[in-house]
């Protein structure tokens, strides 16, 4: 998540990144998608419930390992299990099944 200014407006967006290593090429292959509005979300709020929304909906396709980004002064990203809570399952999910 970050924040920017499009057309002198400040917006605050949420970028997804993947990335995989490429055995032929021998390099990691790098992909981001922007996951927010072309002027951003208004609000850093509105912004990480996106951010929220996109991680549970990876989850639940079974990608449970994610660095999350961190806000500290380390700057560093963690390593997250994202766990999806009984209470957060759809119907579409048990459809699946």
């Amino acid at each position: 998540m970050g924040e920017e200014t499009v057309d002198d407006q400040l917006g605050y967006f949420v970028r997804e990144t993947q990335c995989w290593w490429d055995v032929a090429g021998k390099r990691t292959i790098r992909v981001q998608y922007t996951l927010s509005p072309r002027g951003g979300f208004a609000t850093p709020e509105e912004a990480h419930e996106r951010y929220k929304l996109q991680r549970t909906s990876r989850a639940r396709r079974g990608f449970v390992h994610s660095f999350a980004p961190c806000y500290q002064a380390s700057g560093r990203c963690q390593y997250v299990r994202i766990e999806i809570p009984p209470s957060e399952t759809t119907n579409e999910d048990q459809d699946q099944v």
